[in-house]
């Protein structure tokens, strides 16, 4: 197939909504998981020319609680070797922090990173895969990357991960219905 949709959780997006024409992907939690799941997939998948990834993230603005969003770019939020001179978000000198999707009519800016955190100034929302799965792609030559959120907690939660398990299966529907 030339379509996959890669997601952490199957309890995101089951099985049951991926339309025709798509294959899908659980990664599992966090960056090295969804790194390693897409690099063995497209490995053994080289024809693959449109990725989706869909999940859940946090938001610091109420507004956008319970709405899909699509993601323009993506940042590494918990890199941070600013000590050797390296500017934050970066791994190496001149790098330019963000990754970008094929999302264009959007300016979210996701800020990915293997904690359970929340977004702060240069990012809108929080992940625990996006970045690392853009950068897989990437690396792939993949010639189209879409990447959608559903906003299951915010900042206005007194229990953001309680917040999480309560809406992580509620915006399965919105994003099948971006597939079709």
């Amino acid at each position: 197939m030339n379509k996959v949709i890669f997601v952490a959780l199957e309890e995101e997006f089951p099985r049951k909504f991926v339309p025709k024409g798509y294959n899908i992907i659980y990664t599992g939690i966090g960056k090295i998981n969804a790194a390693s799941a897409a690099a063995r997939y497209l490995t053994y998948n080289p024809h693959v020319e449109t990725v989706y990834n869909y999940g859940t993230a946090g938001a610091g603005d109420d507004s956008v609680a319970g709405e899909l969003l699509g993601v323009y770019s993506f940042i590494e939020r918990d890199m941070d070797i600013t000590a050797l001179g390296i500017d934050k978000f970066t791994t190496e000198k001149g790098q330019d922090p963000y990754l970008y999707t094929s999302n264009k009519n959007t300016s979210i800016i996701c800020g990915t990173g293997d904690s359970f955190a929340r977004p702060m100034d240069p990012y809108h929302i929080v992940d625990m895969e996006g970045y690392a799965l853009v950068r897989a792609c990437d690396w792939f030559g993949i010639p189209e990357f879409y990447s959608y959120k559903y906003i299951s907690d915010t900042d206005n939660d007194s229990d953001p991960a309680k917040a999480w398990k309560k809406n992580v299966s509620k915006g399965a529907v919105k994003f099948k219905n971006i597939l079709n």
